[in-house]
């Protein structure tokens, strides 16, 4: 008992002044790790994960060992970081890694009685998904994924859980493998639906049976690569939860900026923010905006004014709205040249009063006056089809090349107009056209937004408070033939 505690003492006294100096010195080297090292220490990667990897340190010698630890790094990385394990320690889970990285691990430690540190031999790892699912093929009404292990647990189960995006996740189905089967076949499904798979497997965890799963995999079951000329030059999927949207869209800030419209317009992320795959603007009653002071009605504007513009091609925009009165959503865009009406807008979607709308302006002859070619089609005319319209997504799409544009409807006709009627009328001598590509760097922009009242949404019914607006993905395409006098900006 003397002996050890007196070894311990030793021990304790040699941690103290040993291990400022070993992490100063270990923090600063800069070399690669060996590759060959010590025989009396080795390495075992345990298991890897899509973030984390667990390493086990072994150490076969007699002697006492008073420091153990591991050096690491991601592959092009230069300088090297290291761990110390506690006393007794032998395992260690390196968390929040790079996905799909090579990492380099060598173990080290310092032995009682010996000046230098023992390396072993450096080990490899690259971090993935323990669980993977892939699309294999797919049609118009039938999807082929193929499921893949890879960790070294023991295996008792895979298979993989299926859903329609606009489902709960608990209502997703299940589908277990039998014996080495790892491809599986869905026939019958709907025609132009996305559709979310998980992969999961049933594994060994010391003895305890763990569940893994995949990342999320969004299969469409229609031909999102348009064919012909088309390509996709702008996608805004918002596939992932609390996703930084200030890097692509541009919040509006205030009140009364258009139309006498009763909201607050808030940059806070209780107004716009992602999850579960979608957008979510929602607007609130007597909430606290991003000013800082309590409005009776906030919501959330957002554009790609400063991250994107574009002249002809097709959007394409899934959405739910809410409807009722006072409720005024909108997918809109408008033009980066001169003032409002004479930079054009081009509403896609707007709903007020019972009705949906699809809406193309230019400028007239006077100021803040536009020339309209409007359209609108009342609710009953989509409930009368389906009784659940209102509970559903809808997909809008703008098609506009040179000499046309059109607005459909869950693949409707809503409007459409030629570009040869819609030069501005003239106001401070402007006769441009705000639709056909004029001068370099024009382009058009996106907006999505909910408004409240003002001179078109009506009285609000204050019982439809929260409202949400959902909005499942943005895209863009161009043809990649551009337009002949001059190429069109994708982005600023």
């Amino acid at each position: 008992m003397e002996n050890n505690s007196s070894i311990k003492r030793v021990y304790s006294w040699v941690m103290m002044l040993a291990l400022p100096v070993l992490l100063l010195t270990l923090s600063t080297c800069n070399s690669n790790p060996p590759t060959e090292g010590n025989k009396d220490i080795s390495l075992t990667v345990v298991d890897v994960q899509s973030d984390a990897v667990t390493c086990s340190v072994d150490i076969t010698t007699d002697k006492l060992v008073l420091i153990r630890g591991i050096r690491y790094k991601a592959e092009g990385e230069d300088k090297n970081r290291e761990v110390i394990l506690d006393e007794g320690e032998t395992v260690y889970i390196f968390q929040n890694l790079y996905k799909h990285t090579k990492y380099y691990f060598t173990p080290f430690a310092l032995l009682n009685g010996e000046d230098d540190y023992i390396y072993g031999a450096t080990k490899e790892a690259t971090t993935h998904d323990p669980v993977e699912i892939t699309c294999l093929e797919k049609t118009d009404n039938s999807i082929t994924v193929q499921v893949s292990v890879n960790t070294p647990r023991t295996v008792y189960l895979k298979g993989f859980t299926w859903r329609e995006k606009t489902t709960k996740e608990k209502d997703a189905a299940t589908v277990y493998f039998e014996g080495d089967e790892d491809t599986y076949t869905l026939d019958n499904l709907k025609k132009n639906i996305t559709y979310v798979f998980k992969a999961m497997a049933t594994v060994d965890d010391n003895g305890e049976q763990l569940f893994l799963y995949s990342d999320p995999l969004e299969v469409f079951t229609g031909d999102i690569n348009l064919i012909g000329d088309y390509q996709l030059v702008f996608q805004q999927e918002f596939n992932e939860d609390n996703q930084d949207l200030t890097k692509v869209w541009s919040f509006e800030e205030g009140e009364k900026i258009r139309n006498n419209e009763n909201q607050f317009y808030s940059k806070s992320k209780e107004n716009a923010f992602t999850k579960d795959g979608y957008l979510h603007i929602i607007a609130f009653r007597n909430h606290l905006g991003s000013d800082g002071k309590t409005h009776n009605y906030t919501s959330a504007s957002l554009t790609t004014s400063k991250s994107f513009v574009y002249c002809y091609g097709r959007v394409e925009v899934r959405a739910k709205i809410p409807t009722g009165g006072g409720m005024w959503p909108a997918i809109w865009q408008v033009g980066n040249k001169y003032s409002w009406p004479s930079n054009g807008e081009l509403d896609i979607m707007e709903y007020y009063r019972e009705k949906i709308l699809a809406n193309f302006a230019w400028g007239s002859a006077t100021a803040w006056q536009a020339v309209w070619d409007g359209s609108s089609k009342p609710m009953s005319y989509f409930e009368t089809q389906n009784p659940n319209w209102r509970n559903e997504f809808h997909t809008w799409v703008l098609e506009w090349d040179e000499e046309q544009l059109q607005i459909f409807l869950d693949d409707e006709l809503m409007n459409d107009a030629k570009t040869s009627k819609m030069y501005n009328n003239g106001h401070q001598g402007n006769y441009e056209n705000p639709y056909l590509y004029h001068t370099a760097g024009f382009g058009h922009y996106l907006w999505l937004n909910l408004a409240l009242g003002g001179n078109n949404g009506g009285t609000i019914d204050n019982s439809l408070f929260p409202a949400e607006y959902l909005i499942d993905y943005v895209r863009v395409y161009q043809k990649q033939r551009l337009p002949a006098d001059g190429a069109i900006i994708l982005e600023k």
